[in-house]
């Protein structure tokens, strides 16, 4: 809880913020952002003011532990600080990603007074975007005064420590709870859940040691020898000696193709999310999705606690029996049901997976309880608790719901993901969760007869007050036959479809087995809900590969941006699951597979070290790619200052000049511009320079990069094609300035801005109407310095 605090923390005081601004209770600023400091304040003091002392006397006690969670989080700030600082740059022209429409849209929500904030790339119209990841890091910007370029470099560092915080915290609640029935010396249970933050946010995955071992940029050749036979296992042994002897000078970009592993699509890993560092909702949606995670795990070890949830006969409540439950149980619902929606609001992908996790883990709880018998009070529980994390949700987040509206449904797709390119990509966490399932399937548990099932639920209902109002039990899934004759079969036809798979390259038939030989093992698990839960995690993993070989989302680029987000969900539940199968196949003495459990640790430490060759290799790449070395620090505008561009558009002849023209003008518009007036400027094709004045300042621009805004606009595209052809006709007809009035007044175009890059991409004798309109005073010139000159339009 005190590793998590860090997250809820900033959540809680920007949704405070973006809640009143949101309502127009007042406008989002400083003091706005204050009030939600004061507000979480308040509440965090409600909460525990009958505890305070036991608080104190626990940190006093913990403070060990304590001082473990701060360091953790200061090394891992520090060191992703220290990455930034050596490549702080918002742009490059080559490798620059998508930082141009993060910072953009950064600088919009920095700038907008109520939510949902302006478009700057569709002037006159609210950004259609999951936009809730800005508010958070604009909040602690407009609290703390940082200048944006700057507060943009800290917020990606700090959202990699949140990170690798909030999995260490999820993997320690899992390991302490897999381990409560056993003495250990505590310090154990900590170090084990370090693996977490390794696996998710510090390691990359097997493709670029494979690359090495095959002889690729510019290693030497993996010999033909006694490593042929073993294919990509022998790339990776190779991989790692290549390595380890070999320094040869490496392309800029060797960090770049890991993530493209399977063709049309995207696999990027945290690792590399946070070395490229665009602040993007996947990135900005990791902290809240591994709080989620914490959650969860509290929502199920409730189960185990002392002070365990109470029960509650949903058919039959009592405001008496209610009095001293009630609280607990709607703080529950509100809790989950606000963090769920938060993520909607921050990257709409992660909601369905994680709002399955929460309701999985409330019935995970359910069902423990009673023993796992299938009653309809227990079907009426759990489906009340699915209403209530729902319905908390849309009520908590009301006006982003209202306003925002993605496209829906899926389609059925043809491409698929080899075998090898899965085990490349989640091969390690494959491997880990491997230990776990086999652990699970050749415990030595006696099972429970029918006749002890039996007794010990009527038990359960006997203290608890737990009546079954059908007066029967729809099926008890708690017979001892059931365990003895379906789940060897299950057993049995999992693994023929898994060996099925892996021979055919059907990655559908293999993940499907894999699925089925986890259900099994969590069926064995069900009397242990902390190793149902670890398992249920391996298991929606898994399902997320799944799904990716049947639908993808309609509209999106082939299968890309369905792989892309839900690999990388499925990336961070791996990652967790790991830390904590390594942790108990270790601490698990119910087993004496000693010879296998030592070939499976060897194994697993070849791969965590291939693994970790990513970030050794990447990390010197991608600091150095960049368009000139300069001093270490944080100002990501800083580059502008001596860097030079060529550009332009087909069938003109290239043209360069130096960024450090615009770089005076933006500074110009940032301290004397007040308000969000509109401006014209060139429109290019995306990733180039164009659209940088909307991008450096958050001013709302006719039209920025096209292809984004069809992306986040479905249905708009003729509109998105009008501007752009109203643009070009504005700066690049050769007409009269009153020609072009109608479209200046149509689009509330203020500020129009010719730089070197509007000379590169239309004719000085089109241009040279602006210049003319001053003449005639219906233009006035603001700013004119460096080749660069601002107009204003005073619209009639």
């Amino acid at each position: 809880g005190y590793a998590v605090a860090k997250t809820v923390g900033v959540l809680g005081a920007s949704y405070v913020a973006w809640l009143l601004a949101s309502l127009k209770v007042t406008a989002f600023g400083p003091d706005t952002v204050g009030l939600g400091v004061i507000v979480i304040g308040a509440l965090s003091g409600y909460l525990v003011r009958d505890r305070l002392r036991a608080l104190i006397r626990g940190l006093g006690d913990r403070w060990r532990m304590l001082i473990l969670v701060e360091g953790l989080f200061l090394f891992c700030y520090l060191a992703a600080v220290t990455i930034r600082g050596h490549n702080p740059d918002l742009w490059e022209p080559s490798r620059g990603g998508e930082k141009p429409m993060d910072f953009a849209y950064f600088n919009a929500v920095l700038k907008s007074t109520s939510f949902p904030p302006f478009d700057p790339w569709f002037a006159g119209g609210y950004m259609h975007y999951y936009y809730f990841g800005f508010v958070q890091w604009a909040s602690l910007t407009r609290l703390t005064g940082i200048l944006p370029e700057v507060a943009y470099n800290l917020a990606v560092p700090s959202i990699f420590a949140l990170l690798c915080l909030n999995v260490w915290s999820a993997a320690a609640a899992l390991i302490a709870g897999i381990r409560r029935e056993r003495e250990a010396p505590t310090w154990r249970v900590p170090l084990a859940a370090l693996l977490a933050p390794l696996f998710v946010a510090m390691i990359g995955n097997l493709d670029l040691v494979q690359r090495i071992g095959r002889g690729e940029f510019g290693y030497p050749a993996r010999p033909i020898g006694i490593l042929a036979p073993l294919g990509g296992l022998g790339d990776i042994v190779a991989g790692i000696w290549n390595a380890t002897l070999h320094h040869p000078a490496r392309p800029p970009d060797i960090y770049w193709p890991s993530t493209r592993i399977v063709p049309g699509t995207i696999n990027e890993f945290p690792a590399f999310t946070v070395l490229f560092a665009d602040l993007h909702a996947h990135l900005m949606a990791m902290p809240l999705a591994s709080a989620a995670l914490v959650l969860a795990c509290q929502i199920v070890l409730r189960n185990q606690d002392n002070h365990a949830a109470p029960q509650v006969n949903w058919r039959d409540l009592r405001l008496r029996e209610m009095r001293d439950t009630w609280g607990r149980v709607a703080a529950e619902g509100i809790a989950a049901g606000f963090i769920a929606s938060a993520l909607y609001a921050t990257n709409t992908w992660d909601y369905p997976t994680y709002l399955a996790l929460l309701v999985g883990a409330f019935a995970i709880r359910e069902c423990a309880r009673v023993h796992w018998s299938l009653t309809y009070p227990l079907i009426v529980r759990i489906g009340l608790w699915a209403i209530a994390v729902v319905a908390a949700g849309r009520v908590l987040f009301w006006p982003f719901y209202s306003s925002f509206h993605p496209q829906s449904g899926v389609v059925r797709q043809p491409e698929r993901t080899s075998v090898s390119s899965y085990l490349t990509i989640h091969g390690l966490f494959l491997l880990a969760l491997a230990g776990i399932v086999v652990l699970q399937l050749h415990s030595r548990r006696p099972g429970r007869s029918i006749r002890q099932s039996i007794s010990a639920l009527a038990a359960v209902r006997a203290s608890t007050g737990i009546v079954d109002e059908s007066g029967s039990t729809i099926q008890s899934l708690t017979s001892a036959n059931l365990s003895g004759l379906v789940v060897p079969a299950v057993g049995a036809i999992s693994t023929g479809l898994i060996v099925i798979g892996l021979a055919t390259d059907r990655l559908s038939m293999a993940l499907l087995g894999a699925l089925m030989l986890v259900g099994n093992a969590a069926w064995r698990s069900r009397d242990e809900p902390i190793r149902l839960f670890t398992l249920l995690l391996g298991a929606v993993a898994l399902g997320l590969g799944l799904v990716t070989e049947q639908v993808a989302l309609m509209g999106d680029i082939g299968r890309m941006n369905t792989v892309f987000k839900l690999y990388l969900q499925a990336w961070l539940l791996f990652g967790v699951v790991a830390a904590v199968a390594i942790a108990a196949v270790w601490s698990d003495h119910r087993t004496r597979a000693g010879a296998p459990r030592w070939v499976w640790s060897a194994a697993l430490l070849v791969l965590i070290s291939a693994s970790a060759l990513y970030p050794a290799i990447a990390i010197p790449a991608r600091v150095g790619d960049r368009f000139a070395p300069l001093p270490v620090q944080l100002d990501g505008m800083a580059y502008m200052d001596g860097a030079t561009y060529t550009d332009a558009p087909e069938g003109r002849e290239p043209v360069s000049f130096p960024l450090a023209n615009d770089q005076h003008a933006i500074d110009w518009l940032r301290a004397n511009v007040d308000g969000s007036p509109v401006v014209l400027e060139a429109t290019t094709p995306g990733y180039r320079w164009g659209s940088r004045v909307s991008i450096y300042t958050g001013l709302p621009t006719v039209l920025g990069w096209d292809w984004h805004e069809t992306q986040q606009r479905p249905g708009f595209g003729m509109m998105i094609a009008e501007r752009r052809d109203d643009v070009q006709h504005m700066l690049g007809a050769t007409t009269s300035f009153d020609q072009i009035r109608p479209l200046l007044d149509k689009y509330h175009v203020q500020l129009i801005y010719i730089g070197d890059l509007e000379r590169a991409y239309y004719d000085a004798s089109a241009l040279a109407k602006f210049d003319a309109a001053v003449q005639s005073g219906e233009l006035t010139v603001i700013y004119q310095q460096s080749g660069v000159t601002i107009y204003r339009y005073e619209s009639s």
